[in-house]
């Protein structure tokens, strides 16, 4: 599971070769980008559903990711969708954290807003700041997480019911 690999890697890898790591591969991402945007790109495609249904929205979302801001707006913008913000790692510390800043900065309320996470713990961290969370399925979700979501009462989120998790359309 994410968490202990988080924690071992923690305990056994100095913070130095994390980020020496860290460095290494946004660096490389970033070369092979710039050699070719759309070669990139195909390898890192978008699920098609969750496209539609976030242009749907894309007007009220907001993007909180551990991936990094340039990377996501480029994504979607070769997607066509432009949110209301992205926000990535170097924002705050955790996603509980950025949600709270969030809501500080932009004096905007949370209660009821959907958060869309394919990480357990991330919505569990944020289910006590008023949030509605959903686990996305896809991807690499493990049935132990889909077993902590249902235990948490938290919705699960497939490529059907996405929509209507999103009241989207009036679904």
């Amino acid at each position: 599971d994410q968490e202990g690999l988080d924690a071992a890697i923690a305990s056994e890898v100095p913070r130095a070769h994390l980020q020496e790591y860290q460095d290494r591969f946004y660096g490389m991402r970033e070369a092979i980008k710039a050699e070719s945007f759309p070669a990139w790109l195909a390898l890192n495609r978008p699920y098609p559903f969750a496209v539609e249904a976030l242009r749907s929205v894309a007007d009220t979302a907001f993007i909180v990711s551990s991936k990094d801001r340039k990377t996501i707006v480029e994504t979607l913008t070769a997607s066509g969708i432009t949110p209301r913000g992205v926000y990535d790692f170097s924002y705050a510390p955790s996603k509980l954290a950025t949600l709270n800043r969030l809501r500080g900065e932009l004096g905007i309320s949370l209660d009821g807003a959907v958060f869309l996470d394919d990480n357990i713990e991330h919505l569990l961290e944020t289910q006590a700041s008023g949030v509605r969370p959903v686990l996305a399925s896809w991807g690499y979700v493990s049935r132990e997480q889909e077993e902590r979501a249902r235990t948490a009462h938290m919705a699960i989120a497939t490529p059907a019911n996405l929509r209507a998790l999103l009241a989207i359309d009036g679904a």
